[in-house]
């Protein structure tokens, strides 16, 4: 799809107000829950029919409300409803200064001492979908000078940037024991083979159903399980990759053939087994950096 660039209007009462002013929420019983997913679809169709203002209603509300409603948004909220509130702020500029907004507000909380692990979160993710994460890195560094027991809280969120930028040590003084970490990398692996194991019974049997009622000329679905099994296999290998970087850029490369042993073990894959040498090429091509304190 092409969209217009819309930019809002000067002069108006309503332009008086913060782009992030939330003046939408859903009509509802008393009782009732809202439907956060047909939220966010009605979001995704204002913007492919121009109704922007419409749209960035529906995503400050979904944003704002939805953890009060279900925690399992949680992972949405930070992932595909960014993702979608980015997409319309290429479009309708007011949208993605309405996220700058929410994103500051979060910082400023957060500088004042009201931090706390998913507020960390919120910030980074949308930091991320801002293109803005050497801010989550300051934020991190500032947290460490203040609230060292925050800081190794939020460390796992911040790990993909302390690597970028080869402070490996911070990194090393975060991990603890790297078997136990990797132990956990393992679980994670574990926990989503078993989701992917029950979306693929699903579609087992629902292919099953379609054949014994004859329909075999019928669209078939994606093969979600098979993308799942994909995604799952992926972060194992990241996750992996980088902890065996952290270990061999610290002098623990025995501690790193280990684990890419028993990373092999459990996935034969070709970026496994260079893992190590991998590390040791990409640590001479880029030095180890003096860490910012």
């Amino acid at each position: 799809l092409r969209y217009k660039l819309v930019q809002p209007k000067t002069g108006t009462t309503a332009n008086a107000q913060s782009a992030s002013a939330e003046t939408w929420s859903p009509t509802l019983a008393l009782g009732e829950k809202p439907d956060l997913q047909k939220i966010l679809g009605e979001a995704k169709e204002a913007m492919e029919k121009g109704r922007y203002e419409e749209a960035l209603q529906r995503h400050l509300w979904y944003h704002n409300h939805a953890l009060e409603y279900d925690q399992g948004q949680s992972g949405v909220r930070l992932s595909f409803a960014l993702s979608d509130w980015i997409e319309l702020g290429r479009c309708y500029l007011k949208a993605k200064q309405a996220l700058i907004e929410i994103r500051d507000a979060k910082a400023r909380e957060f500088a004042d001492g009201g931090g706390y692990f998913n507020l960390f979160m919120d910030i980074s993710s949308i930091n991320q979908y801002l293109g803005d994460e050497d801010a989550t890195y300051d934020l991190f560094k500032s947290l460490e000078r203040r609230d060292p027991t925050l800081a190794r809280q939020c460390y796992g969120i911040a790990e993909d940037l302390l690597v970028h930028r080869g402070e490996f040590a911070t990194c090393l003084s975060y991990l603890g024991d790297p078997q136990a970490k990797f132990d956990t990398i393992r679980s994670g692996l574990e926990m989503e083979r078993a989701s992917q194991k029950r979306m693929a019974d699903m579609q087992q049997r629902a292919a099953e159903d379609a054949q014994r009622r004859g329909w075999t000329n019928r669209w078939s679905p994606p093969d979600t399980a098979a993308m799942m099994k994909k995604s799952a296999d992926n972060r194992f290998v990241g996750k992996t990759r980088q902890l065996i970087e952290i270990l061999v850029a610290t002098d623990h490369k025995e501690d790193a053939a280990k684990i890419r042993d028993q990373a092999i073990a459990i996935l034969n894959d070709v970026r496994l087994k260079s893992a190590v040498s991998d590390a040791e090429e990409k640590i001479r091509a880029k030095p180890v950096r003096a860490e910012k304190k």
